[in-house]
């Protein structure tokens, strides 16, 4: 007996193609992309993105990435369907044990509930109130400052932005414990870091060296919070501030947040607040002090606006020209690098197919620096956020604090510390680095410099602040 097969049809067979997914293009030696991404992210992501167009799939470790650096592909993403992409695994093997389930790695409804829960903190109200501390936590810093002296600018401001979490957030001193923390604050940055980079994650209970410095790390600042959390229970007074609202706000349900999520809420918020917006101002002066023109723009819009006294947060909807040094600054050297999503199911972005459990790969530094989104990317040009100059940026394309509902919490504080610290530092001093220096980019969990900010005191020529603030 004779079996005759028949050949598909074309039609067929051109359905399936259509229907069989489209993977983006990448380099496909997946020990290749690893080492090169562990040597130095940065340039190796510039060239994927130069090389391979808007999507690239690229292996890192035992994951398959997709980077995306397409504006509207990353609206989508963040905007339009941010249900569908969820925190990645990654992220959260990253972050749990450190920050448990906080707004960074919670999703879900869970993330609804704690984002509803925190939100009253950040009220526009609440934020403006922490101005002043602001402003006299920075006049203090700088005063200490002998002139023509050197300092480590970057070390300063890890100081000053943990000064001011401490109040503002918890309305607590915690400069006993500023040395405690920076240094636990620096190994579970390296050793978070590391794990992203080990194709075999490491489990955390192994006694390896660096999972016994990363839980002693996270105890020390731990003790910290616990100390905090107590006495506010003790104390039982509502002082308006984020600590306050985690220990008494409640839901619609009459539930408060369990002891575990207060740990976790107070932990991000220590992190978050003060390692990314002290590196941000950190390159705020470094920027400056390359760029003269921009420099002397933004002194003499303080100095016709404020003059000799403190700057307030009433001041600051007058000083356009220092949202845009900000704003330019994020736009080149973002202190959140990167951040990463996961698609639940299958999902379409632009022409490519992304599977379910993908890890989607987005960088504020590589999308920021695009020449076919950005005008001369590669230099500092504030003008480029005149009111006329945003609205021309493509959406998605701005992305220093992320957008849509998973858009930064603190975004509007940060925006006001960085202003304020910024401001009153120029109005004293002028940025001037340590000759000779030149920072070595360190693409950690937020973008630092790996050797310091070096940098000599050097008071105003015309000091616009004699007699100005203490207290």
């Amino acid at each position: 007996m004779t079996t005759t097969v028949r050949a598909p049809s074309f039609n067929s067979a051109a359905r399936d193609l259509a229907r069989s997914p489209r993977r983006p293009p990448g380099p496909t030696n997946p020990f290749h992309s690893t080492k090169e991404f562990q040597r130095d992210p940065l340039t190796y992501c510039t060239e994927l993105a130069r090389d391979y167009g808007p999507i690239v799939r690229v292996y890192v470790g035992p994951y398959d990435w997709y980077m995306l650096t397409d504006p509207e592909d990353i609206y989508d993403v963040l905007v339009r369907r941010w249900e569908v992409f969820h925190k990645p695994r990654l992220n959260k093997r990253i972050f749990r044990f450190f920050l448990g389930e906080s707004l960074l790695s919670a999703d879900g409804e869970q993330w609804k509930r704690l984002h509803k829960m925190v939100q009253p903190a950040f009220h526009r109200r609440r934020i403006e109130a922490y101005a002043d501390f602001m402003v006299e936590a920075t006049e203090r810093m700088t005063q200490r400052w002998r002139p023509d002296a050197e300092i480590d600018f970057s070390a300063e401001m890890t100081d000053l932005t943990l000064h001011i979490v401490g109040k503002t957030l918890f309305d607590a001193d915690v400069s006993a414990a500023a040395d405690r923390i920076r240094g636990a604050m620096q190994v579970i940055n390296r050793v978070l870091v590391d794990h992203v980079n080990k194709p075999v994650p490491v489990p955390k209970w192994w006694p390896s060296k660096p999972n016994r410095e990363k839980h002693h790390a996270i105890e020390a600042i731990e003790d910290v919070v616990r100390q905090l959390v107590d006495q506010r229970r003790r104390d039982g007074i509502d002082r308006g501030d984020l600590l306050s609202t985690l220990v008494f706000t409640t839901d619609e349900q009459g539930r408060g947040l369990s002891d575990k999520e207060i740990r976790d809420a107070a932990m991000t918020l220590i992190f978050a607040g003060h390692d990314t917006t002290s590196y941000a101002v950190t390159w705020m002066w470094y920027l400056l002090a390359q760029n003269p023109e921009p420099l002397s723009k933004v002194q003499r819009e303080l100095d016709e606006v404020v003059g000799g006294r403190a700057v307030t947060n009433a001041d600051l909807k007058n000083l356009p020209y220092l949202e845009m040094v900000v704003k330019e600054s994020l736009r080149l050297l973002p202190s959140v690098w990167c951040f990463m999503r996961e698609p639940t199911e299958e999902v379409e972005v632009g022409e490519y197919t992304i599977p379910r459990g993908g890890q989607v790969f987005i960088s504020p530094y590589i999308m920021h620096r695009l020449p076919h989104v950005f005008d001369r990317p590669n230099e500092f040009v504030p003008e480029r956020f005149t009111r006329e100059g945003e609205r021309a940026i493509p959406r998605g394309a701005y992305i220093p604090f992320s957008i849509g509902p998973r858009v930064c919490q603190g975004k509007q504080f940060a925006m006001m510390e960085a202003r304020l610290i910024l401001a009153t530092i120029l109005q004293r001093l002028t940025p001037t680095l340590t000759p000779g220096f030149e920072p070595v980019l360190y693409p950690k969990l937020s973008l630092s410099s790996l050797n310091g900010m070096p940098s000599i005191v050097r008071l105003r020529r015309s000091k616009p602040r004699e007699g100005s603030g203490s207290a």
